[in-house]
């Protein structure tokens, strides 16, 4: 697991990773809304890059938690089944 650092926000810590420098403290939100990547609209392609990096991550870590939470369904079912076999021979 990556260290966290708690005095910035993950959406800082993404956000510097995909433009590649250092987001200050509610500049993001300022650059958000001056709609600086694209001239006359608030959309940014390396906003739009991050977001996308980032929504990738999640779908990967909830399919990765559904074949987990499968796994463990099986194990309860397994515990289950061998319970009712150690009850059936008292």
């Amino acid at each position: 697991m990556p260290f966290l650092d708690t005095c910035r926000s993950p959406l800082e810590v993404v956000l510097e990773q995909a433009v590649g420098r250092t987001v200050g403290r509610g500049s993001v939100r300022r650059e958000a809304a001056r709609g600086d990547g694209e001239p006359g609209g608030l959309r940014d392609g390396s906003l739009d890059a991050a977001s996308d990096r980032v929504l990738g991550q999640i779908e990967w870590l909830e399919v990765a938690k559904a074949r987990l939470e499968g796994r463990l369904v099986d194990a309860y079912a397994a515990l289950h089944t061998i319970e009712e076999q150690q009850l059936a021979r008292l």
